[in-house]
């Protein structure tokens, strides 16, 4: 008979295979992806239509008329692709400020649907990005984007990552700890530190951990903050990026990838992590964040790269990893990932100047395409 632990070890290693099994069928299936069918296209959709997608097609003529490039990529949109009544209210919100602000929202396409490949991606993320705006009422911040267009303004308004979450949480307690100090000398302590130095929030939350007895107020967790009801919307936020397939296919250009590599990862050393694997722990080193990269641009239709610059010393800390385009013999450094964040070189470099950015002045070094193997 079986002994128990032996029946226990056979379980985990069923599971561990299992999880191994799945990650790899996650991740393997990262070709090209192809554009999803507009609902505009009214040669395209099946010809039994909801009551939902005859309004949503009725919304979407009205931006057509003026703008038929435009309305096509809206209808491409996953949002419009399976429509609810609150979507289909959110469109016509969307028509409404096409409407009287149509010169700035045209520009601003024009901007947006440069980014990334049309003939390969899903849909244009940055439209998104502004439907997701006006989905959520956050109408203010979709008139401060028009007023001064830029994919970076977009994304800071739209694209909210857990790290900006607690950042306004924080920034929020901190405020509220402020007006609550009791003590004179705690509170001339608080009137000499640096409100501009990025850790001052951090910091003053500490310190009312330690001295509690100076603060009427006692700051609430993070966690218990994310449960109020009034996040609602934060919650929905996130929601948009729990699931892998559909966030490698947001991340259809250089600067989303480069985007969400730094605002969502962590750096931390270990092992090599696949690119499931990533995306789910959001903690990685440099070679684990440029799988990542790479991924989610040969998925965009991207000719990719990785390379990495040794230098003599443990297979842990000798060498950084990096990745991303190539194009007539030039290189895009997109995930250049590290402790102090990812680096986007922005530029065209050659060989060289690839792997002295990815050295990083560290001296002499060794330039490698592929990377080392950490288990």
């Amino acid at each position: 008979m079986t002994s128990a632990p032996v029946r226990c070890l056979a379980l985990l290693t069923i599971t561990l295979l299992t999880v191994t099994l799945f990650t790899a069928c996650v991740t393997t299936s990262s070709g090209p992806t192809t554009p999803n069918v507009s609902i505009y296209d009214p040669g395209a959709v099946d010809q039994q239509l909801s009551d939902l997608q005859v309004q949503a097609i009725g919304i979407l003529q009205q931006i057509g008329t003026q703008n038929q490039l435009f309305a096509t990529d809206l209808g491409k949109l996953p949002e419009l692709q399976e429509l609810t009544p609150e979507r289909v209210d959110a469109l016509g919100r969307f028509a409404r400020l096409y409407r009287d602000k149509q010169k700035e929202f045209d520009a601003a396409f024009e901007d947006m649907y440069k980014v990334g490949k049309p003939e390969v991606r899903r849909y244009c993320t940055p439209l998104q990005a502004l439907f997701w705006l006006v989905e959520d009422n956050e109408i203010e911040s979709v008139m401060a984007v028009m007023k001064d267009y830029s994919l970076n303004r977009l994304l800071k308004y739209s694209w909210k990552s857990e790290t900006d979450l607690e950042d306004l949480w924080m920034r929020k307690e901190a405020s509220k700890l402020i007006g609550s100090c009791t003590d004179p000398e705690v509170q001339k302590t608080i009137d000499q530190m640096d409100r501009q130095n990025e850790y001052f929030h951090w910091s003053l939350i500490g310190f009312s951990e330690l001295e509690p007895q100076a603060f009427s107020y006692k700051p609430k967790p993070f966690e218990e903050e994310m449960k109020s009801p009034s996040l609602e919307i934060i919650r929905k936020n996130m929601d948009r990026w729990e699931d892998f397939n559909e966030v490698t296919s947001r991340l259809n250009a250089a600067e989303l990838v480069h985007r969400f590599v730094d605002n969502w990862f962590k750096y931390q050393r270990g092992r090599n992590k696949s690119p499931y694997e990533s995306f789910r722990s959001k903690k990685v080193q440099c070679i684990s964040s440029a799988e990542f990269g790479k991924y989610c641009l040969k998925k965009a239709g991207y000719e990719t790269f990785i390379a990495s610059a040794d230098w003599s010393g443990p297979v842990c800390c000798s060498d950084h990893t990096g990745s991303g385009i190539v194009q007539n013999g030039k290189y895009l450094l997109v995930v250049d990932f590290g402790e102090s964040g990812n680096r986007y070189s922005g530029q065209w470099l050659n060989q060289k100047q690839l792997g002295d950015t990815l050295n990083r002045a560290r001296g002499s070094y060794e330039f490698r395409w592929g990377h080392k193997s950490i288990l």
